[in-house]
């Protein structure tokens, strides 16, 4: 199963990092040092994500599990992942010295539409989620929480226009990060306690670990030209490599 798990993550990196690129990586690193040298880079984050949330019952009758999912975010106030995600991100990279004086400033893509379009064609980071979800093991009755978190440098306009997600061939740079959390499932019971601590505790570690991911690949990328050739296979926990 494990390996199934790695074939799957692998394909699947291919499909949607493989060949998204216009330029060679010398001209996107060389394009993403002048952005950083800037005296203010805009890192957006889209709030608009829904938490699919399935039981057993619902999954009988084909839910999506967003409708539960929001009244689940509703009575525990979750936020969406993208934000913390975000600041994450930037709180990682100002660790380096290199990052620590660029003005990196995560804003909400609504906020910062109208500056997106003036923009144009310039790269901005944009933060995104991909998939969030409370999802049961083959007990039917264990919970773990998944999150898919990317960041990646594409035009301005593109995210402005809502296509800051897609694969787009003038892409510069694009790092994702999958986390499932706790190690084990736990009980829904265990997740609904104390007011959701745990669904709060669980979202805030995708939050950090995804975040730190994500800076760890831009500076693996800056350094050595390498690019993220699958998802989360390197992010996955060991019992599920």
């Amino acid at each position: 199963m494990a390996y199934v798990r790695r074939a799957a993550a692998a394909a699947l990196g291919a499909l949607l990092l493989g060949g998204c690129f216009s330029l060679g990586a010398a001209q996107r690193r060389a394009q993403l040092e002048a952005l950083l040298a800037e005296p203010g880079v805009p890192v957006v984050f889209d709030e608009h994500v829904g938490l699919a949330f399935v039981r057993v019952e619902d999954a009988l009758t084909f839910s999506s599990g967003f409708e539960a999912g929001e009244r689940l975010r509703a009575q525990f106030a979750l936020p969406p992942p993208a934000p913390g995600f975000a600041e994450a991100f930037v709180a990682a990279l100002r660790e380096d010295p290199r990052f620590a004086s660029s003005l990196l400033a995560p804003v909400e893509l609504d906020a910062a539409r109208d500056g997106l379009v003036a923009r144009g064609a310039a790269p901005v980071f944009f933060a995104s989620t991909g998939s969030w979800r409370l999802y049961y093991d083959l007990s039917l009755r264990r919970y773990r929480m998944s999150a898919w978190l990317n960041v990646q440098l594409t035009p301005a306009a593109a995210v402005a226009a809502g296509r800051g997600a897609m694969a787009l061939p003038d892409r510069l740079w694009s790092g994702a990060c999958t986390f499932r959390g706790p190690e084990q499932a736990l009980p829904l019971e265990r997740w609904l306690a104390g007011d959701g601590a745990l669904l709060h505790e669980m979202l805030a570690e995708a939050q950090r670990r995804c975040g730190r991911r994500a800076a760890e690949l831009l500076v693996a990328f800056l350094e050595r030209g390498e690019e993220q050739r699958a998802f989360d296979v390197g992010d996955l926990p060991p019992a599920e490599r």
